[in-house]
């Protein structure tokens, strides 16, 4: 419709829209019923005045809707600060600007109802309150202030509800800016993990996160990890309503952390472990679920599925020596060899020294203590025991072995229940899963340690 011709008069502009670039207007007619309405590209000869006034009420609504809708608490510094970020992205709708001085002015007591103390006090205290928020880790203020931005300079914000049923989608737009976040209380409790050993964690790791550069800050990339690892890689959408992020924000850092904080949290060692106790070997597989061009050095046989063979040397009192990760085609005794453990205990036996290790038959039974090992030796005393006597002696032993051995299986059966990209078999790489792992190791090897040092 032509809005020049004498029939067809504008009588308001009900909705905007923006298709392919072009900048459309929902046009009620002067003398026309609503159904009648039209979509109509406004040329430069249209009446100025009624659009801007269709623009100003349309930002009005919005905001008056924000404010109401969300009922904020005028005394929380979060809400200090959202609300300054609106003021400075669309200032320049003065009417906006009173309606939140006024929105404030008529609920809080701090600034002694003063609008203008109100903006000078939120210009001083700008640096300061973003510190508390970041600190905090309940909002972020960059993400929400980008975004705003965004929205107003495409002109995206939603249009002004035609009747009272579509008022409540006004306020669409700025929920999804200012989502639910969790506090540190429920984050702790969704994460599952002892409060010590998390904080202990962003203590060793909070440097060395900052090489990867995103949206949160060092404490949020450490739990962004925890979380990953803790409840598997199928948890994506947790990821993104906690921390507010995208899938592939999620999938980026976690690959980028990992590697970073894994240098942080070293405790295992060989160097360390204490030579005068005994100590424990054991294997266990990890099945991994990935195709991938050398597959066949993953694949293990007798179980028909590719794994990784994790090999982990324990002390009598449940400290962690060693955990190596190796390839799934690998058995008992050939990790043994691979990782250098074979030779390790025959370097103390060469040089007279006392190393004792327990392990399964599947182990080399010249080196470690094995259940035929221990039978050939109490096999040698027949002159001192009777036969009944020797085989009280090799039940009694076989128990002992036995339950000594369980501190093993224990630490795997932890590490199973407890982590969910265990637990989950995702389709990472494996050099990838190796990492995860290698650091699940570590945590659990710390988290011992603050349960005994209490």
């Amino acid at each position: 419709m032509d809005s020049n011709n004498y029939r067809y008069n504008v009588e308001e502009i009900l909705d905007k829209r923006i298709i392919d670039g072009s900048t459309e207007y929902f046009i009620k007619w002067e003398g026309y019923s609503f159904n009648e309405s039209t979509w109509e590209i406004l040329d430069d000869g249209f009446n100025k005045n009624m659009l801007e006034t269709f623009e100003r009420n349309r930002f009005e609504t919005i905001v008056k809707d924000f404010i109401n809708t969300n009922q904020f608490d005028n005394d929380d510094v979060e809400t200090i600060v959202v609300i300054k970020i609106i003021i400075a992205t669309i200032s320049k709708i003065n009417l906006i600007k009173s309606i939140i001085i006024k929105k404030l002015n008529s609920n809080t007591n701090i600034f002694n109802n003063d609008p203008f103390r109100i903006l000078n006090q939120l210009n001083e205290n700008n640096d300061v309150q973003q510190k508390k928020i970041i600190r905090h880790n309940y909002i972020n203020i960059n993400r929400l202030e980008r975004t705003i931005k965004k929205r107003y300079r495409n002109d995206t914000f939603v249009p002004t509800p035609l009747n009272k049923n579509q008022s409540r989608k006004t306020v669409r737009i700025f929920k999804d800016l200012y989502p639910t976040h969790y506090n540190q209380v429920d984050v702790y409790n969704e994460l599952g993990l002892p409060i010590d050993l998390v904080d202990e964690i962003v203590r060793l790791c909070r440097n060395s996160v900052k090489a990867f550069k995103c949206l949160l800050d060092s404490r949020l990339k450490v739990l962004l990890v925890l979380f990953f690892l803790k409840k598997g890689p199928n948890s994506t959408s947790l990821l993104k309503r906690i921390f507010s992020i995208s899938s592939a924000t999620i999938s980026r850092a976690v690959r980028a952390l990992i590697p970073l904080m894994i240098p942080c949290l070293y405790t295992i060692s060989l160097e360390l472990m204490n030579l005068n106790c005994l100590h424990y070997v054991d294997c266990t597989d990890f099945r991994i679920n990935r195709v991938h061009p050398y597959q066949f050095e993953w694949y293990r046989g007798d179980l028909k599925y590719h794994s990784f063979t994790i090999q982990i040397l324990v002390d009598e009192n449940g400290t962690i020596d060693s955990a190596i990760i190796g390839k799934g085609h690998n058995n008992d005794s050939g990790m043994s060899m691979l990782t250098g453990l074979n030779d390790l205990i025959y370097s103390f036996i060469k040089n007279g020294e006392e190393f004792s290790v327990l392990a399964d038959p599947a182990y080399n039974g010249t080196l470690f203590y094995t259940p035929k090992r221990i039978k050939n030796l109490l096999g040698k005393g027949d002159e001192i025991l009777s036969n009944q006597e020797r085989k009280v002696v090799e039940s009694r032993f076989h128990h002992f072995q036995a339950g000594k051995r369980s501190l093993v299986e224990n630490k795997f059966a932890d590490m199973k229940n407890r982590w969910g990209i265990v637990k989950q078999r995702g389709i990472h790489q494996p050099n990838f899963l190796s990492y995860c792992l290698i650091m699940i190791f570590h945590i659990e090897q710390i988290n011992f340690n603050l349960r005994n040092n209490k």
